[in-house]
């Protein structure tokens, strides 16, 4: 069994996701979010939407996965 310090993220969820980049393009993607507890899918792709969405990008999210 693994110790982590008590403020370290330990629940792992694997995002999939398009990209449409500002060159016209889709792109396919995958990033980990982190989070402290689990039952956060709607959270991890929450975090990633508001993340590119921000920056200009159109995301459509494919899955979402607890590691």
């Amino acid at each position: 069994m693994k110790k982590y310090p008590i403020n370290t993220k330990t629940e792992e969820y694997v995002v999939k996701f398009w990209i449409k980049m500002k060159n016209g393009f889709s792109e396919q993607r995958e990033e980990s979010v982190w989070f402290f507890s689990k039952n956060k899918h709607k959270q991890a792709e929450k975090e990633i939407l508001n993340k590119y969405r921000g920056q200009g990008y159109k995301v459509d999210i494919v899955s979402v996965v607890y590691q």
